[in-house]
C-alpha cells in the first residue's frame, strides 16, 4: 500500500517465484530491492489506483507513473517475466472509474527502474506481451478494433497487427477497413488511458498501412475518401498532435459501379491543423 494515499493498493499473489543474484547489498543500505532477473509465474495482480486530482494543481502526466511506483517500491532488474499472469487495475477519479484486465497472458520486461522519487518514476527500456484475442468496440458501435501483441517503450506504444473492421451492426452502406501491421503512438499519456480510455499522443505512425473504403457513388459524383480523410478518421478516436504513414496503400472501391482507384507506396507526414483543413 502507497504512503501517499490508503486508496491506493497492490496485492500480488503467485504460484511460483524465481529470483537471479540478489544485491543484498543495496537492499540493506538504499532500501532498493536489486536483481538480476525475476520470473513470476501465474501472477495474480491486483491494483487499487486513486488518480482523482486535487484542486489547484497543475497537470502531471506522469500521475499515473508516480502512483504505481509508489505501491512497488524501489526497484531495479535487467529482466522481468510475469507468465500466464492475471492482471486487474482499477482506476478511480473525480467523476469516473475504469477497470483494465487481463488473464492468461506473458509480460516481459527489460531493463527495469522504479523509484517514485526520480524524474522519471518508472523506466523500461522494452515491453513486451501478447494479448489473446484482444477486440474492443467502439463507441459508435459500428466497428471493432484488434490486435495480438503489445511492445511498449519508454512512452511509445506499439500494436502489432492492429485491425479495425465493421460490427455486424453497421448497417451503413459505405464501410471502410483497415489493416495496419505496426501501428506506433509516441508521447502517449497513460493517465489518460487508464483512468478515461482516452487515446492521446504526440504522434502516431502507421507501417505497411493497408486501408480500404467502399463507398457509395451518386449522381453528384461522389469523390473516393482522400488518404487526408483518412487521416482524419484517426485524430476523431486519438488526440495527436501529427500523423505519419510510411508505406501506405489506399484502395477505393465504388460499391454500385464496381470502379476501383488504388494507391500504393504513400510516405505522409501531416500535422492535426492541416488535416481540419480538408
Amino acid at each position: 500500500q502507497s504512503g501517499d494515499s490508503s486508496k491506493n493498493e497492490l496485492e500480488i499473489q503467485l504460484k511460483k517465484l524465481l529470483l537471479t543474484k540478489i544485491n543484498f547489498q543495496t537492499l540493506y543500505k538504499e532500501n532498493r530491492f536489486e536483481v538480476d532477473s525475476m520470473i513470476c509465474e501465474q501472477p495474480i495482480i491486483n491494483m487499487d489506483l486513486d488518480l482523482t486530482k486535487k484542486k489547484n494543481t497543475t497537470y502531471d502526466g506522469l500521475l499515473l507513473e508516480k502512483k504505481i511506483a509508489g505501491l512497488i517500491g524501489r526497484i531495479k532488474m535487467n529482466y522481468l517475466g510475469l507468465l500466464n499472469s492475471n492482471i486487474t487495475i482499477n482506476a478511480k477519479g473525480k467523476t469516473n472509474n475504469n477497470a483494465f484486465n487481463t488473464k492468461g497472458n506473458n509480460f516481459v520486461a527489460y531493463e527495469v527502474s522504479i523509484d517514485s522519487a526520480q524524474s522519471i518514476p518508472i523506466q523500461i527500456e522494452k515491453l513486451q506481451f501478447a494479448i489473446k484475442n484482444f477486440q474492443e468496440t467502439l463507441k459508435d458501435g459500428k466497428y471493432n478494433i484488434s490486435f495480438d501483441s503489445v511492445v511498449y517503450n519508454n512512452m511509445s506504444l506499439t500494436l502489432l497487427n492492429f485491425k479495425l473492421k465493421p460490427t455486424n451492426k453497421n448497417k451503413d452502406a459505405e464501410k471502410r477497413y483497415f489493416s495496419i501491421p505496426t501501428f506506433t503512438l509516441t508521447g502517449l499519456d497513460l493517465y489518460e488511458l487508464v483512468l478515461n480510455k482516452y487515446l492521446k499522443a504526440n504522434e502516431l505512425e502507421l507501417s505497411n498501412a493497408t486501408f480500404i473504403n467502399n463507398y457509395l457513388e451518386k449522381q453528384s459524383n461522389t469523390k473516393a475518401k482522400s488518404i487526408k480523410a483518412y487521416l482524419n478518421d484517426f485524430s476523431e478516436q486519438i488526440d495527436l498532435e501529427t500523423i505519419r504513414i510510411n508505406n501506405g496503400y489506399v484502395k477505393n472501391k465504388s460499391i454500385n459501379t464496381n470502379k476501383e482507384i488504388i494507391v500504393g507506396g504513400i510516405q505522409s507526414e501531416i500535422s492535426v491543423n492541416e488535416i481540419f483543413d480538408l
